[in-house]
């Protein structure tokens, strides 16, 4: 007689202290959800079954964990608890599944902007969510796979905090003041209605790279420049006004595809061979001898779309438009201006980030933590604080009487006789001789001098005489962009 038999799982909970994502027999990533004292939610049954049959059942439970930043995701206070559920067969989750315990548009740092282009190519860089719907994006999500080409990568490195990357936006004066402190908040809470008194931020790091392998260089224009009209011309004018925002990371133009009603092709006088392209479909047929078929495209097929999209080329999977991506500053003069405002103050060309109208869409829209920054990150490194500098210059110009090689004798004690044996200092002379600035040291100083080492060409003090003199006042200009100095104003110093 058979006896039914009781089986009972409950009261189950996970602890996954180490997780290893290996390539090619690589670790590619190590992440450590819990420590030895963290569990998994608590899933109180995953089964009770009573059975009087012979045989096997499976039942499966599975566990989930998200970690908040997935730029943040090694040691376990990064990573929220894992969450263990119960089903009735085997799951392996959704691929490419957007995280549901994060949000990543009420993060607040990173300034997601939501844009989405539709049917956009993973030939984007990958800040953008490949997809045709509406999404947000993480405007600095990008890791170039090479080194950076401007500083405007900066803003792509995380900071080891929840949502945060390096903030080229803000300037911290006490950590240019004092860099041994090293960074502060990511951003300032003190309410920023003093400028210098700001605690967040990490522009101060725009002074400590550099693009090249030169030690330095003297090709920069300064921001301390006070030439520039107001109504937008000069040096500054010119370096900004070129500068495109709205690009992208990775190159300067960005890709996408359209689509249309494929226009009717002539249906006679075709010759078998003939191909056409279609701009209303931006495809590529073929007359067949009886009908316009599809033709095979080749990667380096291109044809010029129109005048407002410009050339379209096949990428080996669609026709993509090469656009350019983003646009000139609509507006550099008003921030030349307020630059010039404030800079002949600045400390560092960090500095510069204190001018509100390099992130506040002055010069386009900038309404993501990237396209704040993109002015700065690509014009900082080709500026410098050097100052258009006006100084005072005194030229002396003397004439010395250069004795040569010898033994010489000078009266030093102004007794009428030159003797070898005779001696004086610089009260009995009258003269500071070691120059300290007083007429103090009592050193004897021979009136036989020995010149025979020194020869022609080398001063012998009390031997060498200087015979006339003159003093020249200059007032001298130093251009900041060409580095040349230009005598303004040259006058004669009389004794």
């Amino acid at each position: 007689m058979a006896t039914n038999a009781v089986v009972a799982c409950t009261l189950l909970k996970v602890n996954i202290t180490k997780a290893v994502l290996t390539y090619n027999g690589i670790t590619a990533d190590v992440a450590l959800p819990d420590d030895a004292t963290d569990w998994s939610t608590q899933l109180a049954s995953l089964f009770s079954n009573t059975t009087t049959s012979v045989g096997t059942t499976s039942w499966f439970a599975y566990v989930s964990y998200q970690v908040n930043d997935p730029r943040q995701n090694l040691n376990n206070l990064d990573w929220p608890q894992g969450t263990v559920s119960a089903v009735g067969a085997a799951y392996n989750g959704t691929a490419d599944a957007v995280n549901t315990g994060v949000t990543m548009t009420t993060s607040g740092k990173d300034l997601e902007d939501g844009k989405v282009i539709a049917a956009d190519t993973p030939l984007n860089d990958p800040s953008y969510k490949f997809t045709a719907t509406a999404g947000p994006r993480l405007s600095t999500a990008y890791i170039r796979n090479g080194p950076m080409v401007s500083p405007w990568e900066l803003g792509c490195i995380h900071r080891g905090a929840l949502w945060e990357t390096i903030n080229l936006g803000e300037y911290n004066k006490a950590a240019a003041i004092n860099p041994l402190t090293g960074g502060g908040n990511y951003t300032d809470t003190t309410g920023g209605a003093d400028p210098n008194a700001v605690n967040g931020g990490d522009a101060n790091i725009l002074d400590q790279v550099k693009m090249t392998a030169r030690v330095q260089s003297d090709q920069k224009v300064s921001l301390k420049l006070q030439t520039d009209t107001g109504g937008g011309f000069g040096i500054l004018n010119a370096l900004f006004k070129k500068i495109h925002v709205g690009a992208s990371y990775a190159n300067g133009v960005r890709l996408y595809n359209t689509s249309a009603t494929v226009a009717a092709l002539p249906s006679t006088g075709n010759v078998t061979g003939d191909a056409r392209i279609v701009i209303a479909d931006l495809n590529l047929y073929t007359w067949n001898g009886v009908s316009w078929a599809s033709g095979t495209k080749k990667v380096s097929d291109a044809y010029i779309y129109n005048t407002s999209n410009g050339v379209t080329y096949w990428d080996g999977a669609t026709w993509q438009i090469w656009s350019a991506n983003g646009s000139d500053l609509t507006n550099s003069a008003t921030m030349v201006n307020d630059i010039k405002t404030k800079s002949l103050t600045f400390l560092t060309r960090a500095n510069v980030v204190q001018s509100a109208t390099l992130k506040n869409g002055t010069g386009g829209t900038q309404t993501s933590k990237r396209a704040k920054e993109e002015i700065i990150g690509k014009m900082i490194n080709l500026t410098s604080i050097a100052q258009a500098d006006y100084f005072t210059v005194i030229v002396l110009a003397q004439s010395i009487k250069d004795v040569g090689p010898g033994i010489f004798y000078k009266d030093l004690d102004m007794d009428g006789i030159c003797t070898p044996t005779s001696t004086a200092n610089e009260a009995t002379l009258g003269a500071d001789i070691d120059g300290d600035g007083v007429i103090t040291n009592p050193t004897a100083i021979p009136e036989q001098i020995n010149s025979t080492a020194a020869g022609f060409g080398k001063y012998t003090q009390y031997a060498d005489e200087i015979i006339a003199e003159q003093k020249i006042r200059a007032d001298v200009y130093r251009d900041p962009l060409t580095r040349k100095c230009t005598i303004i104003k040259m006058e004669y110093v009389e004794e």
